[in-house]
């Protein structure tokens, strides 16, 4: 009986002291919200019961989709590079050979080919530019990923506490320890998995539709049409009248 009266059961007494679930109910709002988030939009992840939220699961699309995007760069500038410097490294015999004498005139063939791309092709920004992706990648978007599994396991192993407590109160569960950080620490597992499979659903959806519109030859010429009707209709006097 102690226990049901200093724990908040109605909608007023909730909001006063701050634990209590909206609409109503009478089970604290960090409660709730750990319930909720088993019933999101995805209710297990990698066989484990969903503990990340419908904005954790929004955040880590965003932070997939702008890793994604950087991976797509670096990876056309990588191409980019090797279509310049293939011409000038067409030349080169590349032969395995034993003779030391071999191997270095074989080096030194292939950095005059290097040097010489350097001079009369688009190589060393395109090289450049494939870097600075990578680059980007990590400086930018590794951080926003460690930042929001921080925060995911932060919020679980807060909100597994406040239940632990709760479930004590009201029917003298025993404590246990290990479980808030147990979760938080799965938490932020799967605030990764879901990043990583966010990015690699981006990347793969983008070069399965570059491929599509390189090799399928109806595709090419559809896309063509559509870009070129839209380009005549922003184009037209009529825009400037209305």
């Amino acid at each position: 009986k102690r226990a049901d009266v200093s724990m908040p059961t109605t909608r007023h007494q909730g909001q006063r002291r701050g634990g209590g679930a909206p609409n109503g109910s009478a089970v604290p709002r960090p409660v709730a919200d750990l319930l909720a988030r088993s019933g999101g939009v995805q209710r297990m992840t990698l066989g484990c019961p969903n503990l990340l939220s419908n904005a954790d699961h929004g955040r880590s699309r965003r932070i997939g989709h702008l890793s994604a995007g950087l991976d797509l760069l670096g990876f056309f500038f990588s191409l980019a590079a090797a279509r310049e410097i293939a011409p000038h490294l067409s030349s080169v015999n590349f032969v395995i050979s034993n003779s030391l004498e071999e191997v270095r005139g074989l080096l030194l063939a292939v950095w005059s080919a290097i040097a010489a791309s350097l001079v009369d092709s688009w190589f060393p920004f395109a090289l450049a530019s494939a870097l600075l992706s990578s680059f980007s990648n990590k400086v930018f978007v590794e951080p926003l990923v460690r930042r929001a599994s921080a925060q995911a396991s932060r919020t679980v192993r807060s909100h597994s506490s406040f239940a632990q407590l709760y479930l004590r109160l009201s029917s003298a569960v025993p404590l246990k320890a290990m479980v808030p950080d147990a979760m938080g620490r799965a938490a932020g597992r799967q605030m990764n998995s879901a990043i990583d499979a966010s990015r690699l659903r981006a990347f793969a959806s983008v070069v399965v539709a570059v491929l599509l519109v390189m090799t399928v030859s109806v595709v090419k010429p559809i896309l063509t049409a559509i870009l070129e009707a839209f380009l005549h209709a922003a184009s037209l006097d009529a825009w400037g009248n209305w």
